[in-house]
C-alpha cells in the first residue's frame, strides 16, 4: 500500500505547501542562517514559512520544492543530519558561489527564513520592536521622544491641535 499522499499530510501537520521533511530543512535552514536553535524556531516558524511560500507564484513554489530536495538529498550526507556548522558553510558557500542558480537559491531562503522568523512575536524583544501599533497610537512615543509633535517656530497654534500645552503654543 503506498504511503499517505501529500494532502493528507497536509491535514495531519497543518501545512499547506511544505511537507514534513521539508518542513524539517525549513528548521535546518533558520537555524543555520538566522542562529536560532530548531526548539526555539519551533513549528509556528514553519507555519510562518509555509504560508509565504504557498502564496508564491507556480513556478516559485516548483523551484523551492526542488530547492528542498536538493538540500535534503543531493549534498554531501542529509542537510537535516549535518551540523549547524557544516550546514552554514554549505549555504554561505552557496551564496559566494559563481554559479547563479546557488546564490539565487541561498538569498531566497535566507530571504523566506528571516520574513518567517521576524514576523513572529517572539522574535520581536530581539529586534526591540514595541509590538502592533493599531490602536496603541497615543501611547507610542512620536519623534519628539513622547513629547507633543513640534510646531514651527513662527507658526500661530492652531485651534485644529488641541495636543499642544499652553507653553508650546507660539504667539
Amino acid at each position: 500500500m503506498p504511503g499517505p499522499t501529500k494532502a493528507i499530510m497536509a491535514l495531519a501537520t497543518g501545512l499547506s505547501f511544505l511537507s514534513t521533511r521539508e518542513a524539517e530543512v525549513v528548521k535546518c535552514a533558520g537555524e543555520a542562517l538566522l542562529g536560532v536553535p530548531r526548539k526555539e524556531l519551533g513549528d509556528d516558524f514553519v507555519a510562518a514559512f509555509d504560508r509565504v511560500a504557498a502564496g508564491l507564484e507556480d513556478f516559485l513554489r516548483s523551484d523551492l520544492h526542488k530547492l528542498m530536495l536538493l538540500l535534503n538529498v543531493v549534498t554531501l550526507g542529509r542537510f537535516t543530519r549535518m551540523e549547524v556548522s557544516r550546514r552554514e558553510r554549505l549555504l554561505t558557500g552557496w551564496g559566494h558561489s559563481r554559479m547563479p542558480l546557488l546564490r539565487t537559491s541561498f538569498v531566497t531562503l535566507r530571504a523566506l527564513c528571516g520574513w518567517s522568523w521576524y514576523s513572529l512575536r517572539k522574535s520581536w524583544p530581539e529586534l526591540e520592536f514595541p509590538g502592533e501599533t493599531i490602536g496603541r497610537e497615543h501611547e507610542l512615543p512620536t519623534l519628539l521622544f513622547g513629547k507633543s509633535p513640534w510646531t514651527p517656530p513662527g507658526s500661530k497654534p492652531d485651534a485644529r491641535l488641541p495636543w499642544l500645552t499652553p507653553e508650546e503654543k507660539i504667539g
